[in-house]
């Protein structure tokens, strides 16, 4: 997911000023020589800038996680964060620092590359500046001479992680819309325990319904009608008697959830509500969420015979590459990753 968030995260960057999207998550460079106690990660920008973040070695259970242990990244470990800019564009140099502060808002942050009239003002340490300690010497000295070579990088994968996911947001839909008598249900009680599986795909075989991240890849020939290029659109409503979500991520996968099946333990006036499914929009480059919409209405609009002032508004926000400043110089390849 992370990496479906960098790419689709391209299209909501604004046109007129650096932005800030997502970076991608490329695993652990085992080559970088760091302590006993610590791993190194490596990152992508939006325009192949190569990324490390240095940190204390997590429990095994938490490598299939981009970043690892996120409450001890936002707390007591913070990690150092290195990187190397790669795009001659000051737009996108800018766009690349904006998002490592985004995403690493605690870290110690060093950029290696030697600039030029790039604004000194933005909260990163430089690679010439003369406060450093001796380990980020240490550090530095060894990236700017082995940094940049070519080498395998280490990506663990735990397949289990869409099932987790759409557990968590079924319980949380759960309790925020049909109420906490749903929270404290057995069958909430099953969709906690998916929270523990390491197994993807072990929910088949037990009353839990839904479909994930990976069993969506097959369905490449049919796009779905509720997908929003660059957007997380969620579909909530209720299918008597049960209340259930699909979700369509920003790349047009669809992965969907029931929340509970006892109409009995609902919140007065829910059906009444959600008899037709309700559409919420979410564009995390933006922060913007919109909605609910109704889903005719919503599909209405799609189809040009309806007019939602918002959507249209998000729809002519979208860019593409030719909208932007180019990522390299004339003659040079584009990076990857281009939409």
């Amino acid at each position: 997911m992370q990496i479906d968030a960098a790419i689709s995260g391209l299209r909501y960057l604004p046109r007129d000023m650096p932005g800030s999207t997502a970076l991608m998550y490329q695993g652990f460079d085992d080559a970088v020589p760091v302590a006993d106690d610590e791993v190194c990660e490596r990152w992508g920008g939006p325009s192949q800038e190569i990324i490390f973040h240095i940190h204390k070695r997590d429990e095994p259970r938490w490598e299939t996680l981009p970043g690892g242990d996120f409450l001890r990244r936002n707390t007591k470990d913070q990690g150092r964060v290195y990187f190397f800019l790669t795009s001659p564009e000051e737009y996108w140099s800018l766009t690349t620092i904006k998002s490592i502060i985004d995403h690493f808002p605690l870290a110690h942050r060093r950029c290696l590359t030697l600039l030029e009239g790039l604004a000194r003002s933005v909260p990163i340490l430089w690679r010439d500046d003369p406060s450093i300690s001796e380990h980020d010497a240490r550090d530095v000295a060894w990236l700017l001479e082995h940094g940049l070579e070519p080498r395998r990088i280490r990506m663990a994968f735990n397949t289990a992680f869409a099932d987790r996911f759409l557990a968590k947001l079924a319980i949380g839909l759960g309790h925020t819309i049909l109420g906490p008598r749903v929270s404290s249900s057995a069958y909430a009680d099953r969709l906690r325990n998916l929270l523990w599986n390491s197994t993807p795909g072990q929910h088949a075989d037990s009353e839990l319904r839904g479909t994930g991240f990976w069993r969506s890849e097959g369905q490449s020939d049919f796009r779905d009608p509720l997908a929003i290029e660059g957007a997380w659109t969620i579909a909530v409503g209720a299918f008597y008697p049960a209340f259930g979500y699909s979700l369509s991520t920003s790349s047009g996968r669809s992965m969907s959830m029931m929340v509970s099946d006892d109409p009995g333990l609902w919140t007065p006036g829910v059906v009444e509500q959600y008899h037709e499914m309700q559409i919420f929009i979410v564009v995390p480059q933006r922060q913007l969420f919109l909605g609910p919409y109704r889903v005719i209405d919503f599909v209405s609009h799609r189809l040009g015979r309806r007019l939602i002032a918002a959507l249209a508004e998000l729809e002519d926000s979208r860019v593409g590459l030719q909208d932007l400043p180019p990522r390299r110089l004339p003659g040079q390849s584009e990076a990857r990753g281009s939409f």
